[in-house]
């Protein structure tokens, strides 16, 4: 989060509204609206992601996601654009007060499913993030990213398990 704003929900209106503002252009609710279909036409899943949250689903896996956004509205815009209807909970760290890596979202996100810590796996990207996040709060981290230093660190950070791609992850039996 930016530091000084009192708002981290509203970060995305003051970021465009500065800009905007640079250029003699007040900010609307219309300007707001095309900045978040901009980032929903803009946003890619990792490649092999959806293939494999679908064949999850399908298995009866129970799926939720965890962002560490602010931008709510924009950020569940774009999970749904990426992932139609895939997880039963989505949690967006700026609306709860606090972000990875305090445990606090990844607790509100296991509430959410009625689970216990330490029910399941916590999938991330990033050692400083998702890993530290989920370990401290008693949920076991898989870790993917392409880069071995970056696998290294998530490791020797407490992650469960690191893989270089989403494909070499434990498929459920």
């Amino acid at each position: 989060m930016e530091t000084g704003l009192a708002d981290p929900l509203r970060q995305d209106a003051e970021r465009l509204g500065r800009t905007l503002a640079a250029y003699g252009v007040p900010l609307t609710e219309e300007h707001l609206g095309l900045y978040t279909r901009a980032l929903v036409a803009a946003t890619l899943p990792m490649p092999g992601a959806a293939e494999l949250l679908r064949d999850l689903r399908g298995a009866g896996v129970r799926l939720a996601l965890l962002s560490n956004a602010y931008d709510g509205p924009a950020q569940r815009a774009r999970v749904q654009a990426c992932f139609p209807d895939v997880f039963e909970v989505v949690v967006i760290a700026g609306e709860v007060g606090a972000l990875k890596p305090d445990p606090l979202p990844v607790r509100v996100m296991l509430d959410a499913l009625g689970l216990p810590a330490g029910a399941g796996a916590y999938v991330g990207d990033s050692p400083e993030h998702d890993v530290r996040g989920a370990v401290a709060a008693g949920l076991p981290a898989w870790h993917v990213h392409a880069h071995p230093r970056v696998r290294e660190r998530a490791l020797a950070g407490g992650a469960a398990l690191s893989v270089g791609a989403l494909a070499d992850l434990p498929q459920p039996s």
